[in-house]
């Protein structure tokens, strides 16, 4: 059974997700300290398509 949720109580929860799942994946690229495996990070097709859903862009 499925409760009903306000649009706004949906969309700011949504929001605050995108948001800390944001955070983490900077974190995690950005702790990357060698450039080599940085860029194969970041060139990975997996990694792309993640970071396009969170349009996120991130300087190797």
């Amino acid at each position: 059974m499925a409760k009903h949720v306000k649009k706004a109580v949906l969309q700011t929860a949504t929001e605050t997700a995108y948001g800390e799942v944001a955070t983490v994946i900077t974190t995690i690229i950005g702790a990357v300290s060698a450039k080599g495996q940085r860029k194969k990070i970041l060139e990975n097709a997996e990694v792309q398509k993640i970071l396009a859903r969170y349009d996120l862009h991130i300087d190797e």
